[in-house]
């Protein structure tokens, strides 16, 4: 027969309590178990002890945790309070920030990003593909993605279409237009918009 022994801790007190009082009844049956009625009596109120100890600092825990965010919230209170006097009376007195350590540089508004930089061809080869690299731009806003601009050489200035997009700054676009002479540039985006496109580069198929 398969010994089963529940697993929750429920269902493990109350087995092991009706083991107990089941050896308790007759002792002399059971004289000689591993482990005697009285031992297991003890574990089980020692499970007992630990389970009143958890369910305690567990509260306790949770007092605390309730006190911090109480006392988190009061001292965000009173520092913003504080930094605002602070901003008022040290609108046109930068020194007065600086001596508590607050920089009151005007933050940047959001804006496109800048022009790439260094576009350039890395490799070329004669199955159709072109591989192009190029920098981040030093100014401007966040980007998100870059997108990569062709159109025929010597073809109109809105003649550029977007043939690819991606984050990274090197690019291998297969399958050219063959027969061709090709010029390339790269712009950065973000929510704003495109940045001003890089310096442009030509290829021939």
């Amino acid at each position: 027969m398969k010994r089963r022994v529940p697993r929750s801790q429920a269902e493990l007190i109350f087995f092991a309590q009706k083991i107990a009082s089941g050896l308790k009844k007759d002792p002399e049956l059971f004289s000689n178990t591993p482990v005697g009625y009285k031992q297991l009596n003890d574990i089980i109120d020692e499970v007992r002890q630990s389970i009143s100890e958890v369910a305690e600092q567990k509260s306790q825990y949770l007092a605390a945790l309730e006190k911090k965010q109480k006392r988190i919230k009061t001292l965000y209170k009173d520092a913003a309070e504080v930094a605002n006097y602070l901003y008022r009376i040290g609108k046109n007195k930068k020194e007065i920030l600086s001596k508590v350590g607050i920089n009151n540089a005007e933050k940047k508004s959001p804006e496109k990003p800048g022009q790439c930089l260094n576009f350039n061809i890395v490799k070329q080869n004669i199955n159709g593909s072109i591989t192009l690299k190029w920098k981040r731009p030093k100014n401007g806003g966040a980007i998100k993605s870059y997108i990569i601009q062709r159109k025929e050489f010597n073809a109109a200035s809105d003649a550029w279409e977007t043939v690819w997009a991606q984050t990274g700054k090197q690019t291998e676009l297969k399958k050219q237009p063959q027969n061709k002479i090709l010029e390339y540039r790269v712009c950065a985006l973000n929510s704003l918009g495109i940045g001003e496109p890089s310096n442009s580069v030509t290829a021939k198929f």
